[in-house]
């Protein structure tokens, strides 16, 4: 059966989530379960294949050299994704190059006549040239399948055209972020390999559903919305996060934001920013929650950028005041590292 294998630094489980929604237009299609993505959950992905199967959507991670190459020897793709080079696991690789370098290692065991399909808009996938016929997706003139006319309509999800040499998609995605819009070009550049139609690409992209604490949109009584994004975080998914909160129409935007993991040197930067671009983006109140000094760097950001922000030390300490804050007309953003648990903070705030 096509087996195709994703990686990346950010968005990995959402573009295998896109792939496997638009393969399962046509196929009975095996995917990595939840994020079992690691040296023990790779393996326990590839035994739940069965016969009934028809196609596999396999995600990969990792963070440190030589994990992707040694995964990447159980998987044996016919297709290998990388959705992007981001900050994610700076701290054990030495620079975003190191990262690129650990994330191509994904083409070691590509079969021969596979395919390689990256984000075309990535300055660091830019460079990479492989031996393998590769389709680039973004929004650049370059792009095999090209991102054109992206209408965002916040929680409620995005709209955009993906256009290739073969077609044009126009894909309405039910999931928030012009982000999303990179996952569906790397699903339709994968559809069209398998040979699916243009009815079934665009009808699988419409039955993508998020996996997990990934952008969930919750809803609650009052006009009050909860944007539950604490599955992970680094810079770029937190930046992408904040973008949909302040584009989101309502009476009042806050966000909760604790520490980001794994970041090495730029750690104490990479918070601080995210204070500062979070009152840029014009959000009324932040939440900056954690015991270590990031928690304190969040609230610099936001405080010197002119931005209103409350600090805890605990999720405990914080929950009262959040209770009190989510109030009519509030949609409030929950995002942090998984070690961080604000899943906590979403389960209690959806009984408010």
């Amino acid at each position: 059966i096509p087996v195709v294998q994703v990686t990346g630094s950010v968005g990995k489980t959402t573009t295998k989530e896109m792939i496997a929604a638009v393969l399962g237009a046509r196929f009975k299609a095996w995917k990595t379960p939840e994020n079992y993505n690691n040296d023990v959950g790779t393996p326990l992905t590839l035994l739940g294949l069965a016969k009934e199967h028809e196609a596999a959507v396999i995600e990969t991670g990792m963070n440190h050299a030589g994990e992707i190459e040694y995964l990447t020897d159980m998987v044996k793709p016919d297709v290998a994704v990388i959705s992007n080079i981001g900050d994610a696991h700076i701290q054990n690789l030495g620079s975003r190059e190191g990262i690129l370098e650990a994330k191509c290692e994904i083409f070691t065991h590509l079969k021969k006549d596979g395919l390689v399909v990256l984000n075309g808009d990535d300055a660091l996938l830019d460079t990479v040239a492989v031996p393998f016929r590769t389709v680039r997706c973004g929004k650049s003139e370059h792009c095999q399948a090209r991102i054109t006319e992206i209408s965002d309509h916040g929680v409620e999800g995005i709209r955009c055209t993906v256009a290739t040499e073969k077609d044009r998609y126009p894909l309405d995605i039910p999931a928030p972020g012009e982000h999303m819009a990179y996952a569906a070009a790397i699903a339709v550049a994968v559809g069209e390999a398998l040979d699916l139609s243009r009815e079934e690409i665009v009808r699988g992209a419409a039955a993508y559903v998020p996996a997990g604490s990934r952008m969930r949109v919750l809803r609650l009584p009052g006009r009050r919305m909860l944007l539950d994004d604490c599955y992970n975080a680094n810079p770029q998914s937190v930046a992408a996060a904040l973008e949909i909160l302040a584009r989101t129409e309502c009476d009042k935007r806050v966000a909760v934001l604790g520490d980001m993991g794994e970041l090495g040197d730029i750690r104490n930067r990479a918070h601080y920013n995210m204070g500062a671009l979070a009152a840029m983006l014009g959000v009324d109140l932040v939440f900056a929650v954690g015991s270590g000094e990031l928690a304190g760097k969040i609230a610099d950001g936001v405080a010197l950028s002119g931005g209103s922000v409350q600090y805890f030390p605990t999720k405990e300490e914080a929950l009262p005041e959040l209770r009190r804050q989510l109030g009519p007309g509030t949609v409030m953003l929950v995002k942090a590292s998984h070690a961080m648990k604000f899943e906590w903070l979403v389960e209690r705030l959806q009984k408010t």
